[in-house]
């Protein structure tokens, strides 16, 4: 013999309600953490893995306290080495803690929310690592020039217009360890590759450029 369950009431979900979003909801999936006095850096976590530092813009854009120009100074979304996908990470500093405290309560919002989910986020919090000037230096510290060459190398905006990384670097980042601002920024060359202490020709017989190391 079967038993058929009734089937729940369906009641529908006052306007006012969705300010605080409901367990089990879409927008209760997106955890939005606190925000330390001073802090002005905020990490993104759950990033779909194809989304880039330029294609995450128009997402930063679409919230307060963007007023005619962008309030954030830098956004890096770091990609995998394999450079197939990003690590599901972004990060963005604000030109002060109170930019970023307004972009963080507006996250609040249900419909925001789920603007994020959108790109996959899943939380989005204070990020370990605090200010422009020091996430530039633990990028150099941690992936030495080619985080900051490569493709995946940060944004950053001086007053919301895009500026020069060297720039930035050079001035905000003078003791990071590099050789240069422009050696670092500029794409590597064969001159470069040659001058690795790991490079080694196969073929000095026939490479005029490389027969001072026949015999070493």
């Amino acid at each position: 013999k079967k038993v058929f369950t009734a089937l729940p009431e369906v009641v529908p979900i006052k306007k006012d309600s969705l300010q605080n979003p409901l367990p089990g909801t879409m927008e209760s999936e997106v955890r939005i953490e606190l925000l330390e006095p001073g802090g002005t850096t905020l990490i993104m976590r759950g990033l779909n893995r194809q989304v880039t530092h330029t294609s995450i813009l128009p997402l930063l854009d679409g919230f307060p306290p963007f007023v005619g120009r962008r309030a954030y100074d830098f956004v890096y979304v770091p990609w995998a080495t394999n450079a197939l996908s990003n690590i599901g990470l972004a990060f963005v500093n604000f030109e002060s803690h109170q930019f970023c405290k307004t972009f963080l309560d507006a996250l609040h919002k249900p419909s925001n929310r789920k603007k994020l989910l959108t790109y996959g986020i899943r939380s989005v919090g204070q990020a370990l690592i605090q200010g422009r000037g020091a996430n530039l230096r633990a990028i150099l510290a941690k992936r030495g020039q080619a985080g900051l060459a490569d493709a995946d190398a940060p944004l950053v905006f001086n007053g919301g217009e895009l500026a020069s990384l060297a720039d930035v670097v050079a001035r905000e980042a003078p003791d990071a360890p590099y050789e240069s601002v422009e050696r670092m920024i500029a794409p590597p060359t064969p001159a470069d590759f040659l001058s690795h202490p790991s490079y080694r020709c196969d073929q000095p017989d026939i490479c005029g450029t490389c027969e001072s190391q026949e015999g070493d």
